[in-house]
């Protein structure tokens, strides 16, 4: 079959996390016929969470079967064996994401991937807020205490977040948002992710959420961060006009 190009159109991947709500269907018309929807995965060759292409000759095509199948409409160094480089999503952040860390590609567990991701901070209501790096020095021991006695909150950064402004959660940065944000997020192609802390919530089973608490002690970064100061703010250009707005190695 010989590629023909157009603007292909996705029907995204749906997640119903239990710190979703129903912004991402009130605002953006994005009927997942899910009670709660945390997440919708824009443009993804994951298979827990693929895109379809939704219009053409391509239709109802997997993404991730048309890029093996036409690589070089990804670029023509592509190749049909290379990875897609990255993963889009929305989030509809309406209760607290876990406290979590990601690995990088160098310390991701057996089967895992590195993953480092940069949120644009879409809409926030008054009092939305990130948890960003650790406020001061600690040791592994240190943080395992606080993470087991579920004072984590007392040795993270908080800082508020608002419309426009970017955040990079490179690997290893301790990291969460909460209080109502619509975030879009562009992140290296991994589904990799170390619960840290949960605020001791249960799932719709009565059972505690699993943490992976040994393996984010190995990979956080224990460098001090300044909070706020991290955001990065996009600016708005006149006309209209194409401006990059964060860039990384990813």
């Amino acid at each position: 079959m010989n590629l023909e190009r157009y603007p292909l159109k996705m029907r995204p991947a749906y997640k119903d996390s239990l710190w979703g709500g129903d912004a991402l269907k009130r605002k953006f018309g994005k009927d997942s016929g899910l009670t709660i929807t945390a997440e919708s995965w824009e443009l993804s060759t994951q298979s827990a969470g693929p895109s379809i292409i939704a219009n053409g000759p391509y239709a109802d095509m997997p993404f991730a079967q048309y890029v093996c199948q036409f690589p070089k409409a990804v670029s023509p160094d592509f190749k049909a064996e290379d990875k897609f480089p990255i993963l889009v999503k929305f989030l509809d952040v309406e209760k607290p994401i876990s406290i979590q860390v990601h690995p990088s590609d160098e310390n991701a567990g057996p089967g895992e991937e590195g993953k480092a991701e940069a949120w644009y901070i879409v809409s926030a209501n008054p009092g939305a807020r990130i948890y960003y790096g650790l406020k001061e020095q600690i040791t592994k021991e240190e943080l395992r205490e606080h993470a087991l006695s579920g004072t984590m909150e007392q040795v993270v950064n908080q800082a508020p977040v608002r419309p426009g402004q970017i955040w990079y959660n490179h690997p290893g940065i301790v990291h969460s948002l909460e209080g109502g944000a619509l975030v879009a997020e562009v992140q290296q192609n991994s589904d990799t992710t170390y619960r840290v802390y949960d605020f001791n919530r249960k799932d719709a089973s009565g059972n505690l959420r699993e943490l992976h608490l040994e393996k984010a002690l190995d990979v956080i970064d224990y460098a001090p961060q300044q909070g706020d100061e991290n955001a990065i703010l996009s600016e708005k250009a006149e006309g209209n006009v194409l401006a990059p707005l964060f860039v990384c190695q990813h």
